[in-house]
C-alpha cells in the first residue's frame, strides 16, 4: 500500500506487526467470559484456602509424613527418602535415606505407591491428648530393625498465609486494570496459582488431605507454566509471534508431575 507524505512523495506502508497485543483484540465474547469465569473461579478457591489456612495458623495439628521413594516393581518395598514433623524413639534408631521400608504397623509395604506411603502415617487429634505413634519397621544391609515413629505438633506458620493473601489482592488489582490485556490475564492466573500453593492448607481428616494436596499439585503443575508464558508476553513488543512458544512452556509442568 502507497501513501503520499506531507511533501507530496509517494510512501510504502508497513503492515502492522501482529503480536500477541493485536490478538488479543481478537479474542471472542465467549473467549472472554471462560477467561473471566476460570479467573473468578480460581479467586473463589484462593480465598477458601486463605481462610482455612488462617484459622489452622493459630492452632497446632499433629501431622506426620513419611516420605518414600516408588518401588520398582509390586514386589520390592519402597524406599526413605526423609519425614516431616516425625521423631523416631529412641532418637538414634530410624532408618536412614534409602533404607527399606518393610511395615508401618501391622501394613506390609510391598509394592506400595510414594502417595500412599508418604500420607499413610497422618492422623487425626486424638481426643485425650497426646499424639499418635507408629511402629515402623526397615532393612539396612539385609537386616530388620524397628523404631516408633511418633509425630509432634507444629504451628502452621501464618505468614506463609499472609503470602498467599497479599499475592491474591495484586492478581485481582492486576486484572481488574487491564482486564484483556493478554499479559495481565496470564500474571493474574499465575499469582492466584502461586497464592493457592503458599496457602499451605492441610486438614484434619485424611480424605479432605487427599483432595487438598492433589488441589495444590495441580496449581503447583500449572502454576510455573503460566508464569513462563507471562515473560514471554513482556513487553507486548517483543512478544513472540508465533504460538508455539506459548505452547512450549508447558514442558515445565512435567517435573511437578514426576
Amino acid at each position: 500500500m502507497e501513501l503520499q507524505d506531507d511533501q507530496g512523495l509517494e510512501v510504502e506502508a508497513k503492515a502492522p506487526r501482529v503480536t500477541a497485543q493485536s490478538r488479543s483484540e481478537e479474542l471472542s465474547a465467549a473467549g472472554r467470559v471462560i477467561s473471566l469465569a476460570v479467573f473468578w473461579a480460581l479467586v473463589i478457591v484462593w480465598v477458601v484456602a486463605v481462610v482455612f489456612g488462617w484459622q489452622q495458623g493459630g492452632r497446632s495439628l499433629p501431622f506426620g509424613a513419611i516420605l518414600t521413594s516408588k518401588p520398582p516393581s509390586v514386589e520390592e518395598y519402597p524406599r526413605f527418602l526423609g519425614a516431616l514433623f516425625v521423631e523416631f524413639d529412641p532418637p538414634d534408631s530410624g532408618p536412614s535415606i534409602g533404607d527399606s521400608l518393610i511395615r508401618f504397623g501391622d501394613h506390609d509395604l510391598k509394592g506400595l505407591a510414594p502417595m500412599p506411603a508418604a500420607t499413610y502415617f497422618y492422623r487425626e487429634r486424638p481426643e485425650q491428648g497426646g499424639f499418635q505413634s507408629l511402629v515402623v519397621t526397615y532393612r539396612r544391609a539385609g537386616s530388620d530393625a524397628e523404631t516408633t515413629a511418633q509425630t509432634h505438633p507444629h504451628r502452621l506458620v501464618r505468614w506463609f498465609v499472609a503470602i498467599a493473601f497479599l499475592e491474591g489482592v495484586l492478581a485481582i488489582f492486576v486484572r481488574l486494570r487491564a482486564i484483556n490485556q493478554p499479559a495481565t490475564r496470564t500474571f493474574s492466573v499465575a499469582t492466584l496459582l502461586h497464592a493457592i500453593v503458599y496457602s499451605y492448607t492441610t486438614a484434619e481428616s485424611l480424605p479432605l488431605m487427599y483432595v487438598i494436596t492433589f488441589g495444590q499439585l495441580i496449581a503447583l503443575t500449572c502454576a510455573w507454566p503460566q508464569t513462563l508464558r507471562c515473560i514471554l508476553l513482556v513487553p507486548p513488543e517483543t512478544a513472540p509471534e508465533s504460538r508455539w512458544p506459548y505452547r512450549a512452556v508447558w514442558i515445565s509442568a512435567i517435573p511437578c508431575l514426576h
